[in-house]
C-alpha cells in the first residue's frame, strides 16, 4: 500500500466526518454532541468508498467557500492583517521594548492586556455564530483566535475557519533556494502543490500603503473594479482584493504544542472558476505562479481550476478565546525547529512518505 496514497485517504475520510458532523449539528442545532455521535455511527461513514467520501468534502466545502467569499464582497472586504512587528515604532501605543523582545524570544508575554492591544478587529464569521481575530500568542508571536459572546457557544467541527494566503506554486521546480531556506510559512500540500504565506501580511502592508498615498492624491480607488480578466490570479499581480479578505488568515495559525490535541486542520482544496463569480473569486487570498511545463513552452494549468487552496477546518469545538491550534506535519526526513514537535508522528511519516 501507498503510504502517502493512505494518508490521504485517512484525511478525505476525516473530512467527511466532520462535513457529516456539521450537517447533523446545523439540521438539529440543539442534539447532543452523543446524539451526533451516535448518528454518525449508523450512518458508518468508514464504510463508504473514497470517492463518496471525497463528494461530501467537495461539497461542504464548495458550499462554505462560496458562502464566506459572497460574505467578504457584501461587505466590500476588509483588512485583517496587525501591523508587521518589524514596522513597530517609538511613537506606537505598544511598548517598543515589548516589540523588541517579541523578535528576540520564542514567547511573548502571556499579559491578556498586552496581547489584547496589538489584536487586530475582530470578524464575525459568515454563520453568526462566533468571531475570529489575529492577535498575541503565549506560543508564538501571533495567533488565531475565537471570540463568542455567548460562553455556551463553540465552533461547531467541520466548520470552515479561512484560507491558508500566499503565493501558489503548482510545481516544486518553481521555487528556488531563497524561497525554500528558513521558511516556516511554506506549506505544502499532499500533492506536491506549495503555497508561500511568508510575508503576505507585509505585502497587504505594502499595497494599502500605496493605495492610501493614490487616495492622498487625490486619486478615486475603488477596489471592487478589479476582476479576474483584470488581475488573473496567474499574470504575476493581485488585485486590493486579494489582500482584503478577513478569513485570509491561517497563517498565523500556530502549531499544536506538546501535550495538546490540534482543533483545526489544514486541507488541500481546488477552487474551481465556476463556483460563484469572477468579483467574489478576486478576494481569495492567493497568487497563482504559473507552471510553464518543463521547457516553459506550455501551461499544465487546469483552465477550470481558479486557485489551488489550502483551507482551515475546525475538527473539534472551540470556546472562547481559545487559540486555533493546528499540526504542521513538517517533513521528518529533515532537522525539525527546536519548537516543533509533530503532533501525529506517524501521520507525518506517511504524508511524506515516497512509496
Amino acid at each position: 500500500i501507498n503510504s502517502r496514497h493512505f494518508q490521504v485517504t485517512l484525511d478525505t475520510l476525516k473530512m467527511a466526518y466532520l462535513a457529516e458532523y456539521r450537517r447533523i449539528s446545523l439540521a438539529d442545532p440543539a442534539k447532543p454532541v452523543t446524539a451526533i455521535g451516535e448518528e454518525l455511527e449508523n450512518l458508518d461513514v468508514a464504510s463508504w468508498d473514497a470517492e463518496k467520501h471525497a463528494h461530501i468534502v467537495k461539497a461542504s466545502l464548495d458550499e462554505q467557500v462560496r458562502g464566506m467569499l459572497s460574505h467578504v464582497f457584501a461587505i466590500g472586504g476588509a483588512d485583517p492583517y496587525p501591523t508587521p512587528l518589524s514596522w513597530y515604532h517609538g511613537e506606537q501605543e505598544i511598548d517598543p521594548d515589548v516589540v523588541a523582545r517579541m523578535r528576540l524570544t520564542e514567547g511573548v508575554p502571556t499579559d491578556p492586556t498586552v496581547r489584547t492591544a496589538i489584536r487586530t478587529k475582530s470578524f464575525v464569521h459568515p454563520e453568526g455564530e462566533f468571531s475570529q481575530v489575529v492577535g498575541l500568542s503565549p506560543i508564538h508571536r501571533f495567533g488565531v483566535f475565537v471570540q463568542c459572546d455567548d460562553p455556551n457557544t463553540a465552533v461547531r467541527p467541520g466548520t470552515l475557519l479561512g484560507f491558508y494566503p500566499g503565493v501558489v506554486y503548482p510545481n516544486a521546480r518553481q521555487m528556488n533556494e531563497e524561497i525554500v531556506r528558513n521558511n516556516d510559512y511554506l506549506f505544502a500540500r499532499i500533492d506536491g502543490i506549495c503555497i508561500d504565506g511568508r510575508d503576505w501580511d507585509v505585502e497587504a502592508a505594502r499595497v494599502r500603503q500605496k493605495l492610501l498615498g493614490l487616495q492622498l492624491a487625490g486619486v478615486p480607488v475603488k477596489h471592487q473594479s478589479k476582476t479576474v480578466s483584470q488581475a488573473s490570479p496567474s499574470s504575476g499581480i493581485v488585485s486590493l482584493n486579494a489582500y482584503m479578505n478577513p478569513y485570509g488568515i491561517a497563517s498565523f495559525i500556530n502549531h499544536v504544542p506538546p501535550g495538546t490535541e490540534p482543533n483545526a486542520f489544514l486541507f488541500g482544496y481546488d477552487l474551481r472558476m465556476n463556483l460563484t463569480s469572477p468579483e467574489v473569486l478576486s478576494y481569495v487570498p492567493n497568487r497563482r505562479v504559473e507552471d510553464k511545463g518543463a521547457f516553459g513552452l506550455f501551461s499544465s494549468h487546469d483552465e477550470s481550476i481558479y486557485m489551488h487552496c489550502v483551507v482551515c477546518v475546525a475538527t473539534q469545538p472551540i470556546r472562547n478565546d481559545e487559540e486555533v491550534l493546528v499540526d504542521y506535519r513538517f517533513n521528518p526526513k529533515y532537522e525539525q525547529p527546536a519548537w516543533y514537535t509533530s503532533a501525529d508522528p506517524d501521520a507525518a511519516r506517511r504524508r511524506w512518505a515516497t512509496g
